[in-house]
């Protein structure tokens, strides 16, 4: 069995806001998917892996061989390989016990849960892109078409077709981003080389969360509906008698 450490990070562009949704909703919308993934080896220097490029044999041996996947908050790349690296672009999924959590492992030692602050906080050169951050948040939502712009899909020339949704696809942009993908591994391996790896019991609660939030919680949805009836009847009540008493100033 391998004991080598695949660091890996990726970027995504989609319609759903991930602040909103949640990393499984938002993987789970058909618009997400990914702009690229980078990846290294223990302390190596990150490689990229575009759409349409083949699976890399290493990560391919690297997961058939049970080895640890490690990437920072690892529920976004859980869900990412889960839902578009294994079943659209034919990536092995890891199972649950290889991913690992280099910010968990931070978090333990009381460090920042930002990757931008855990750099700094640890003494590190190494830390994340903020120009490419920036670039980042743009291209992980829609643009609008411009004036007179034909669609990239139809070639109408509609402000609002409904061939989209239309992305930041500019060869430079993509290339900017795919450095700033590198730059957010090499900062996680830094951080990575640093921390201490779980105990066995802080690994054991590690992976219940995960297959905690993987299942979900089952809810009563007729019992919510009928509840939020009662409250609404209620709040109705006492809103008219605050209003009668107080001879309609509240």
């Amino acid at each position: 069995m391998t004991l080598r450490h695949l660091h890996i990070d990726g970027e995504s562009r989609s319609a759903a806001d991930l602040k909103k949704t949640g990393p499984h909703r938002y993987w789970e919308d058909k618009s997400t998917d990914l702009w690229c993934v980078a990846y290294a080896f223990d302390q190596e220097e990150p490689k990229l892996w575009f759409p349409g490029d083949p699976v890399p044999r290493k990560i391919e041996w690297h997961i058939e061989d049970d080895g640890p996947v490690y990437a920072w908050n690892v529920a976004f790349e859980r869900c990412m390989w889960k839902a578009r690296l294994g079943p659209k672009y034919g990536w092995p999924v890891p199972k649950e016990r290889q991913f690992n959590c280099t910010m968990s492992e931070a978090l333990i030692m009381n460090l920042p849960g930002a990757l931008d602050k855990a750099g700094p906080a640890i003494g590190s050169a190494i830390t994340k892109d903020k120009d490419g951050h920036r670039l980042m948040l743009q291209m992980s939502k829609p643009r609008k078409l411009r004036k007179n712009e034909p669609c990239p899909k139809c070639g109408d020339r509609l402000r609002e077709c409904f061939c989209g949704p239309y992305w930041h696809e500019d060869p430079e942009k993509l290339r900017r981003l795919a450095e700033y993908c590198k730059q957010d591994v090499r900062t996680e391996q830094a951080i990575a080389d640093f921390v201490l790896p779980m105990s066995a019991s802080e690994k054991r609660i590690f992976h219940l969360d995960a297959r905690i939030n993987e299942r979900g919680v089952f809810i009563d949805k007729d019992l919510c509906i009928a509840s939020q009836k009662i409250v609404d009847k209620t709040v109705a009540k006492i809103d008219a008698q605050i209003q009668r008493i107080t001879l309609g100033e509240v």
